[in-house]
């Protein structure tokens, strides 16, 4: 619902924010409660989910960061819908390990994605 808010109103920041906070929120909810399961029997599914949960935090804060220091970022909007897919339907398939470990790819490529726009830009704006 905020994704869809955020593409009628693209120029409020007070929505923009709200949206982010929302995201990471629901991250953290999700796929924190899959590692805190998965912790005692299956580590490196616990593993898998951190790696996933903090690379996405990363491509998040350099998104924000970007934005704060006026640089003109565009989001990739490929991630958050195949990032949730990826996650959904290994849990769904019975292969979570599978599925975190491909979100956790997915965030690296995200984040690769946004620093080499980052890196072309040489000043903000």
């Amino acid at each position: 619902a905020l994704l869809g808010a955020r593409w009628r109103l693209p120029r409020s920041p007070r929505l923009a924010l709200v949206e982010a906070v929302a995201e990471r929120v629901a991250e953290a909810a999700i796929i924190g409660a899959i590692a805190w399961m998965a912790l005692p029997t299956e580590p490196r599914v616990a593993g898998a989910a951190i790696l996933a949960l903090g690379g996405s935090y990363l491509v998040a804060y350099v998104r924000v960061r970007a934005a704060g220091l006026e640089f003109g970022v565009s989001d990739v909007p490929w991630f958050r819908p195949v990032f949730w897919l990826a996650v959904a339907g290994g849990l769904l398939a019975g292969w979570p390990e599978v599925a975190l470990w491909g979100a956790a790819a997915l965030s690296a490529v995200a984040l690769a994605v946004e620093l080499a726009e980052l890196s072309a830009r040489r000043e903000p704006g």
